[in-house]
């Protein structure tokens, strides 16, 4: 091992493992512990790069950030694994370059939208990255900008009211007070008290395996309040939601269609929820907090002083 002061102040390290020199610039001197680890890390990325196919590496770089990772960003990772066509499946990382990379995303785009060609990209590249340590600049798609439909007062109580007798109804009930399909998912009637909802956990259904995970952020650890009728509602019943959130969506844009409505999914009555109390002068702190939402960039602007508010009606009129 070669420790080398360079003129800027910098130090090289350059380390030979089987005949091929290895090296590493640091800002400051670096310590043995940390050359052993960041050795370790570009000798492995080099074997990998040399002796696996895109596929197996990117089953373990999936792997090895299963625990961290959203339910939302697994499920899409998923599907963009069976999305990758067979050739650049089984090609190997040292056979990567920035023309087999534009192929690839070019068949991408092919059947799917601009962004989600961005994001396979994006997964695609972090694999890439990971064990070859290279970034490679591609054309992506143009981005495509959509007026997003937020659903109407009108349009959420018609869904409601045609949702009663399903397996539906609670959820899109619950989903109207700003809680995410996973949390809703999640819950189990010790959550449930009167008026009051727990939030603490967050589920989704990966590879057909319904998975419990702490909530998406620390802000999502909440207990809000909501109309008596809701929780009197999954008391009596007994029940919340054990479905996905495909089939929820699915049953929506069917009845969407009979009643000639835009599309909206599950996740757009999250945001009814924010447009409704902004709508009412509801300060935004305060379903910021209902929402779970860890910062304001959804809401551009925090107001003071929100600690305590009183259960709010949506389903009611001013």
């Amino acid at each position: 091992m070669n420790i080398t002061k360079l003129k800027n102040g910098h130090y090289r390290v350059r380390e030979m493992y089987n005949g091929k020199t290895y090296s590493k610039t640091y800002d400051i001197r670096p310590t043995q512990k940390d050359i052993r680890k960041d050795m370790q890390d570009l000798i492995g990325r080099d074997y990998y790069a040399s002796n696996d196919t895109f596929i197996n590496s990117a089953k373990i770089y999936i792997d090895s950030k299963s625990n961290i990772l959203s339910h939302s960003t697994l499920k899409n990772y998923d599907q963009y694994m069976r999305a990758v066509p067979k050739k650049f499946a089984n090609t190997y990382l040292s056979d990567i370059n920035k023309i087999v990379l534009q192929n690839v995303v070019n068949e991408y785009s092919k059947k799917h939208s601009p962004k989600s060609a961005r994001n396979f990209y994006g997964f695609v590249s972090a694999v890439v990255y990971t064990f070859t340590d290279k970034r490679y600049k591609i054309i992506l798609p143009p981005k495509i900008k959509r007026e997003k439909y937020i659903p109407t007062l009108e349009d959420v109580k018609l869904m409601i009211d045609l949702s009663e007798g399903t397996p539906y109804d609670i959820a899109l009930l619950l989903a109207s007070y700003g809680l995410r399909i996973g949390e809703i998912i999640a819950l189990t009637l010790s959550d449930v008290e009167d008026g009051i909802i727990k939030i603490n956990k967050s589920a989704a259904y990966v590879n057909h395996k319904r998975v419990i995970k702490p909530p998406k952020t620390f802000e999502s650890n909440r207990t809000i309040k909501v109309p008596q009728f809701i929780t009197e509602k999954i008391k009596k019943e007994k029940r919340i939601y054990e479905g996905c959130n495909t089939a929820i969506n699915e049953w929506l844009y069917k009845v969407q269609d009979e009643h000639n409505l835009p599309h909206f999914s599950i996740h757009k009555f999250r945001h009814f929820f924010a447009s409704e109390l902004h709508n009412r002068n509801v300060p935004n702190k305060v379903f910021q907090k209902m929402g779970g939402w860890a910062t304001d960039i959804v809401l551009k602007t925090v107001y003071q002083h929100a600690q305590d508010y009183e259960t709010i009606n949506i389903f009611e009129t001013n």
